[in-house]
C-alpha cells in the first residue's frame, strides 16, 4: 500500500475522531466520514509503517446509520465531525470509544451505566469566530480545512437563530464603517475574533489588535435593538498568537447580567469557562453531587468556582475546600461564594493542587475528592498525592477519555472504578464528557 493507491475497503470499526477504520493487508486505514459496516472506494493520501489515512471516493454499500448532514458547511467547518451519523448511533459510537480507550490505556473493563443526552441541535450557548475578508467585505466564519482562510458563516445549527442575527449585525457594522481586519502575515488590522455567549441575555466580546473599537456605540445600539439587554466588551490581543482572547476584557457598553445556571444565577465573565450545553451540564452536576460521599469535599482545579457552587447548591451540608492555582480565578470564586451565601461552607485556596495535597502530609481531612481538570488531565504529582491521602472516594469529571484512562491507570493500585456515566455535551461532534467514580481498595 502506498500514497495514491485506490482501494475498495470494508469499514470494520469507528475511531475516536468519528472516522471509519478499515484494514488493508493487516494495516489500519483511517477514513474520515466512513461508517462501520460500509464498503467504500478510497484513495490513500498518507502512509506510515503501521497505519494509513485515506479519503472516501465512493460509498459502494452504505450504512443504515448514515444520514444526510443537516448543515451545508459540514466537512468544510471543523465544528462537527459526525453529522453524517444518525444521533442514536453517534451515542453508541462515543460509548464504545470510551470503553475501548479505558480497556486499552487503563486495562479495565467497565459497564457504562448511562449516556445522558438531550437536544442534538441548538444547544451551544457560546461561539468564537475569526474575522476575515471576502473580496472587500468583512466576514466572520470558520477556518477552511488546513488553512487560516476564513470561510464566511451566516448560520450554525448548533447555536440556533440568535447567531444568524448577531453575525449580520456585526458584519454590517464592520463594513459600514470600513473597520480593518487583522492580517496574520502583516500583523496589521483591528478585528480579530467575535466571541459571544447567549443564555438569558447576550454577551458580546470583540477581540481587537488595538485599544479601542471605532463607533462601538453604534454596534451596541444595534445589538440592543435586536436582543434587548446586551453587554459589549472588547479584549485587547496584540500578541502574535493563536490564543483567541487577550489577558483582560473591558466592558464598554451595557452591564454584566446574571445568567440562570440551573441551581443558581451568576454573572459570567467572557474569560470564565462555562459548559456550552447548560441542559446536559445540569444532568452532569446532578450526578456528580449524587456521587459525592461524606460532607468534607476537596475540589482540585476549581477555576472560578462555578462547579463548586453547583455542588454546594445541591449538597447543603457539604464543606468544600476548592484549590485553584490562578489568583484572579480564586478571587472570582470568593466573590461568587459571597454572593451566593456559601462563604461559610466553601474555602477557596490559591495554590498548586499537587503542592497543596503534598503539604497535608498524607493526612487530608476529607471524605471525597472532586477532580475536574483541563483536557490534558491531572498532573501526576496530584494523583500520587491523592493516592497517599487515604481519601475514600474520587469523583472525576473529564472531557478527554484518553487522559481520564491514563489517570485511572495511575490511581488503579489504590482505587477501583465504581461507576462510569457519559454525558453528551457536544452532539454532532466526536467529543463526550465522562463522570468516573473511584473508590479506595
Amino acid at each position: 500500500m502506498k500514497k495514491g493507491d485506490i482501494l475498495t475497503l470494508d469499514v470494520i470499526d469507528m475511531g475516536i475522531n468519528g472516522e471509519g477504520i478499515a484494514k488493508s493487508d493487516g494495516i489500519p486505514v483511517f477514513l474520515p466520514y466512513a461508517v462501520d459496516g460500509e464498503k467504500v472506494k478510497a484513495k490513500i493520501v498518507h502512509c506510515k509503517k503501521d497505519m494509513a489515512f485515506g479519503e472516501v471516493l465512493e460509498i459502494v454499500n452504505s450504512s443504515p446509520h448514515r444520514v444526510k448532514p443537516f448543515c451545508i458547511h459540514f466537512k468544510k467547518c471543523g465544528g462537527c465531525d459526525v453529522q453524517h451519523l444518525e444521533y442514536p448511533y453517534q451515542l453508541e459510537v462515543k460509548k464504545q470509544n470510551v470503553l475501548k480507550t479505558l480497556k486499552k490505556i487503563a486495562g479495565i473493563s467497565v459497564d457504562i451505566q448511562n449516556v445522558f443526552h438531550l437536544n442534538e441541535w441548538a444547544y451551544r450557548n457560546k461561539l468564537s469566530l475569526p474575522f476575515g475578508k471576502k473580496g472587500d467585505r468583512v466576514v466572520v466564519g470558520f477556518y477552511g480545512k488546513s488553512s487560516h482562510d476564513v470561510v464566511p458563516l451566516k448560520y450554525c445549527p448548533l447555536h440556533g437563530e440568535w447567531l444568524k442575527s448577531l453575525i449580520k449585525i456585526v458584519c454590517d457594522y464592520a463594513n459600514e464603517f470600513k473597520i480593518s481586519v487583522y492580517d496574520e502575515k502583516t500583523k496589521k488590522g483591528l478585528l480579530r475574533h467575535l466571541v459571544a455567549r447567549m443564555i438569558d441575555s447576550l454577551s458580546v466580546t470583540v477581540v481587537i489588535n488595538g485599544k479601542s473599537l471605532p463607533k462601538a456605540e453604534v454596534l451596541y445600539e444595534r445589538l440592543k435593538a435586536q436582543f434587548g439587554e446586551v453587554a459589549l466588551y472588547i479584549s485587547e490581543n496584540t500578541k502574535n498568537t493563536n490564543v483567541i482572547m487577550g489577558d483582560t476584557v473591558s466592558l464598554i457598553f451595557g452591564k454584566e447580567q446574571k445568567q440562570s445556571l440551573g441551581a443558581f444565577s451568576a454573572a459570567v465573565s467572557p474569560l470564565s469557562f462555562l459548559q456550552v450545553n447548560l441542559e446536559v451540564m445540569q444532568m452532569l452536576y446532578d450526578k456528580a453531587a449524587e456521587s459525592i460521599e461524606g460532607d468534607r469535599v476537596l475540589e482540585l482545579y476549581s477555576g472560578v468556582g462555578l462547579l463548586t457552587a453547583q455542588i454546594a447548591s445541591r449538597l447543603p451540608s457539604a464543606k468544600i475546600t476548592a484549590v485553584e492555582i490562578v489568583p484572579s480565578a480564586t478571587r472570582g470564586a470568593d466573590n461568587l461564594m459571597r454572593d451566593l451565601g456559601f462563604s461559610d461552607r466553601v474555602k477557596n485556596v490559591c495554590a498548586d493542587a499537587g503542592k497543596f495535597v503534598e503539604a497535608q502530609k498524607g493526612k487530608l481531612p476529607f471524605d471525597c475528592t472532586l477532580l475536574d481538570p483541563p483536557r490534558k488531565g491531572c498532573d501526576r504529582a496530584v494523583l500520587e498525592e491523592v493516592k497517599n491521602s487515604g481519601i475514600k472516594k474520587i469523583v472525576y469529571i473529564s472531557c478527554n477519555p484518553a487522559t481520564l484512562a491514563r489517570d485511572i491507570k495511575i490511581l488503579s493500585d489504590s482505587y477501583t472504578v465504581e461507576s462510569v456515566n457519559l454525558f453528551d455535551m457536544f452532539p454532532q461532534t466526536c467529543h463526550i464528557e465522562t463522570l468516573a467514580v473511584l473508590y479506595i481498595k
